[in-house]
């Protein structure tokens, strides 16, 4: 019972995740850090959607890479309360 009771619990909680920008893409979106809340459950994909909205097309011609809690991560990633969801465009150097 205890496992249908957690399950039932965790439905409807929001989750607070803080996402970075990096380079040149902090500088196109004008903003280096956000914090978003979305429901509990949600992925990378979920937060990306939610950017989406909040800052429009996040299509800017050059690679982004994304990391979770500072490891490349999927777009099937799970995002829990407190994860940091950072973007980047590729670092070259010379």
């Amino acid at each position: 019972m205890s496992n249908i009771t957690n399950a039932t619990s965790e439905q409807g909680q929001i989750i607070n995740v803080s996402v970075l920008f990096f380079g040149r893409l902090a500088e196109d979106l004008g903003a280096d850090q956000v914090t978003l809340s979305l429901p509990a459950g949600s992925s990378v994909l979920d937060v990306k959607t939610a950017l989406k909205t909040q800052f429009g097309s996040l299509e800017f011609g050059y690679p982004v890479l994304q990391s979770l809690n500072q490891a490349i991560a999927p777009d099937s990633a799970p995002v829990t309360h407190e994860s940091e969801l950072a973007f980047f465009p590729p670092v070259t150097g010379g």
